[in-house]
């Protein structure tokens, strides 16, 4: 029996629904991977996407009628969405690693102050 590296036991760990069709991982693990990856990686990049939406996507000023506001809001939404979106779909493919991963950045971005640059 081949003695596996620790490189090679993190490539193996936290796979996702691409490891579960490819036969690497069975299916009760794969099924829990994928789903936890896929709540997971939503919620961190939900939240991403929402806060870089809002702060970018806002007009200067707005002016008298506030369409800066207004801007501020869609932005905001439209991150949150698109953001929910595509966490989704690599927690799932990706599964619970890459999700760690999305998440310990964005953590890492919040707490710094580096998530606007």
């Amino acid at each position: 029996m081949k003695e596996i590296t620790v490189f090679e036991m993190e490539q193996v760990s936290g796979a996702g629904l691409i490891e579960m069709l490819n036969g690497t991982q069975g299916v009760i693990e794969g099924i829990v991977d994928t789903v936890l990856g896929g709540i997971l990686s939503t919620a961190a990049t939900a939240a991403w996407g929402s806060v870089i939406g809002g702060y970018y996507g806002g007009a200067a000023g707005g002016g008298m009628l506030g369409f800066g506001v207004i801007g501020t809001g869609v932005s905001f939404f439209a991150g949150l969405i698109l953001g929910a979106a595509v966490g989704a779909l690599n927690g799932i493919y990706h599964g619970m690693s890459a999700a760690n991963n999305i998440f310990e950045i964005m953590l890492s971005d919040f707490t710094s102050g580096s998530w606007v640059a």
